[in-house]
């Protein structure tokens, strides 16, 4: 491997044609701005996350696919990440918190990462999806019941960012008393621009040590307990890691689900909307998320511990690769369209990438997919004459590189008093409870990948 000593500008994200992932191009239109990418740099393209922060972009599906497999060449350790490493950021850059190491799951490897995700796996498989339709039905309805009398709500803020922290809490077996300020704890944390922000704090993790203390003294039916409790003898730091990774990985991601399946559910009740002349119902909404709009745009960062050339570009070790998810879901390799009712890809060998792929691929899909499914059947069970109160244009997402999900949604609806009889269907599992195939596979890398000095 050639030992580059001071970065070679040339073979680095560095350059003037870097392309932002924030301001008025990929806030107006991200999906054209991956697009153009393409076009311009086929797989792989050098883009700006903040101001002077360079990363590679991989568009690819099966370019995405083969780095997320290869994980022994593209680390997940972000600590090597050169342009933090050793001080080339500018002074005050924000880093966006989900490419920040952190011990735990997220970013172990080897061994380590094997024992951690296994345990976690053991542990949701466990859950009763029965049990778990019936809190998340539960949750739902008192979310609506604290909106529904007004005729109006944001279903981002009041609905969508409540329900899956809610419903976290009750498998986590958080005791009822304590489940609101253990989801303030959550929400608080979700919105701190970075760790160690003014007013960030660390509240989740006080409340998660002190739920895996009580549960290793007091054992119950909950995600805490088995963790706690399965044969690997985690010790109380590795559990609590754990529990950080399935609420930070999971809590935001399930919400954007949420509200994109609802902002195309409720789109498709207007008459002449594109989502109703598809006849869209709650699992093809899911679906047409996970493959055009993935809660996680850009993510599952990797750092190559070798130089490589991946597409026409060269990859220096300590580069930051991101996975451009929606991109490669769009990859014309995969012979598909964007929209449709075919979109989902279930009679297909090719799946989307939304959870990943490889050795990280999301372990809690499957409960998700039932919170978002459950909590978007509910809430179009209760309210009636339910509309966006703008036009789907002028829904506004956050500024954010890696997930720009929506900032709000408001609708309108006819007011129905709190605690009314409830007209939710009785909770069944979704039709797609399995979870979603793994990507397909085929090696995308060049002969002569490696520099070699």
């Amino acid at each position: 491997m050639t030992d580059h000593g001071e970065r070679d500008a040339a073979h680095t994200p560095v350059t003037t044609e870097a392309v932002p992932l924030f301001g008025e191009d990929f806030g107006g239109d991200p999906h054209a701005l991956y697009e153009r990418l393409r076009r311009e740099w086929g797989p792989v393209a050098p883009v700006l996350l903040v101001p002077g922060l360079p990363a590679w972009l991989i568009l690819g599906y099966y370019e995405v696919v083969g780095v997320c497999r290869a994980s022994r060449l593209f680390s997940r350790d972000t600590r090597l990440w050169a342009d933090l490493r050793d001080g080339h950021a500018p002074p005050g850059t924000a880093v966006p918190a989900g490419l920040l190491y952190r011990p735990g799951l997220a970013f172990a490897e080897g061994d380590e990462h094997t024992r951690l995700r296994r345990c976690l796996t053991d542990a949701l498989e466990r859950l009763d999806p029965a049990s778990t339709m019936r809190h998340t039905q539960e949750i739902a309805e008192e979310l609506i019941d604290a909106f529904s009398p007004e005729g109006r709500g944001d279903l981002v803020g009041q609905y969508a960012r409540l329900l899956p922290p809610y419903v976290l809490a009750r498998l986590l077996g958080v005791p009822e008393n304590g489940i609101g300020r253990f989801v303030a704890a959550v929400t608080h944390e979700e919105a701190a621009p970075h760790p160690g922000s003014p007013g960030s704090g660390d509240a989740l993790g006080r409340e998660l040590a002190a739920l895996v203390q009580a549960r290793r003294e007091e054992p119950t039916e909950d995600l805490t307990s088995w963790l706690v409790g399965h044969p690997a003898a985690l010790p109380d730091e590795a559990v609590t890691s754990v529990l950080h990774t399935v609420l930070r990985r999971g809590d935001g991601p399930t919400a954007d689900l949420l509200s994109g399946a609802l902002r195309r559910l409720v789109h498709g009740r207007e008459p002449g909307s594109a989502e109703a002349a598809r006849g869209l119902d709650v699992e093809d909404a899911i679906d047409e998320v996970l493959w055009t709009d993935p809660p996680v745009q850009n993510g599952a960062a990797r750092v190559p511990t070798h130089d490589a050339l991946l597409g026409r570009a060269e990859i220096v070790a300590g580069d930051l690769m991101l996975m451009g998810i929606a991109a490669a879901n769009a990859d014309p390799v995969l012979g598909r369209g964007t929209t449709g009712p075919g979109v989902s890809g279930r009679s297909g060998r090719r799946a989307h990438l939304a959870w990943g792929a490889g050795p990280y691929r999301c372990p809690a899909q499957r409960l998700a997919r039932q919170i978002a499914s459950v909590g978007a059947g509910v809430l179009l069970s209760r309210l009636t004459g339910l509309r966006l109160e703008v036009p789907p244009e002028r829904l506004e997402r956050r500024a954010s590189p890696l997930a720009p999900g929506l900032d709000a949604l408001p609708v309108l609806f006819e007011p129905a008093p709190a605690n009314a009889a409830r007209r939710a269907a009785p909770v069944v599992e979704p039709a797609f409870a399995e979870p979603d195939p793994e990507p397909e596979f085929v090696n995308p890398f060049r002969q002569s990948w490696w520099h070699h000095s």
